[in-house]
């Protein structure tokens, strides 16, 4: 009987994790194909961890911020930021890359 419970408590886990990934789109904004490279544009950072600062600048894509690695940490969800420039987009494969202004990176954590 142990085991049984022990096997049951081993289970739960995999049932309370998520059964995808997360729906980062955003209907009814800027299609990427309406996106323009080296175009300024301000947003809010949607998630910021191991994969990157990705932020929502109004597309129906969050786009990703390329920041330095020791500087990831810094970025926290929520946080708004402007300046933002579009250095590329891939409307096929659903990507957008920004930089931020070089006056506005924050200190490293």
């Amino acid at each position: 009987e142990e085991e049984e419970e022990e096997e049951e408590e081993e289970g739960e886990p995999e049932e309370t994790k998520a059964t995808g990934p997360k729906d980062w789109s955003h209907p009814g904004a800027a299609l990427l194909e309406e996106i323009e490279v080296d175009a300024v544009y301000d947003g809010v950072v949607t998630n910021a961890g191991q994969y990157g600062v990705f932020v929502d600048f109004g597309a129906v894509k969050d786009g990703l911020l390329r920041v330095p690695l020791n500087l990831r940490r810094a970025y926290k969800k929520g946080m708004e930021l402007k300046g933002l420039t579009c250095v590329s987009c891939d409307p096929d494969a659903g990507k957008v890359v920004l930089v931020p202004d070089e006056g506005d990176l924050p200190e490293p954590p």
